[in-house]
């Protein structure tokens, strides 16, 4: 038997088993389903870590000395923004517009990290 070139489908007898329209609308919607599904997974794990990392936020503008207003100011902003990257997850899933959210998130904890180093007293 020669190899088939035209299809993935082996020949039964002398005609070939083709994939009607309708066959590959049922595998076209089961991949959806997959995408789907994992894109929820994914977007319920992303909220419940970024819950998590609010919580930090929150706590860290509570625990920061009084004197400085500018780091309690920058860890609420910065729990403030967090949520609402959650609501933009919960809202709609775009990857990259996630990738860019949580890479301005970072910044922002790096900064406030920077200035709360500076505001501790020695």
């Amino acid at each position: 038997m020669e190899p088939n070139i035209h299809s993935t489908r082996k020949p039964v007898g002398d005609r070939h088993c083709r994939l009607s329209a309708k066959a590959l609308r049922v595998r076209i919607a089961r991949i959806a389903d997959k995408v789907k599904l994992d894109t929820q997974r994914i977007r319920f794990e992303l909220v419940l870590e970024l819950k998590a990392l609010a919580e930090m936020a929150q706590q860290k503008a509570i625990d920061t000395h009084p004197a400085s207003v500018e780091a309690k100011q920058n860890w609420a902003r910065i729990a403030a923004y967090i949520s609402q990257v959650i609501n933009s997850i919960s809202k709609t899933y775009d990857e990259t517009t996630a990738m860019e959210e949580l890479e301005k998130l970072e910044k922002m904890i790096e900064e406030a990290t920077r200035e709360d180093e500076k505001a501790q007293p020695t």
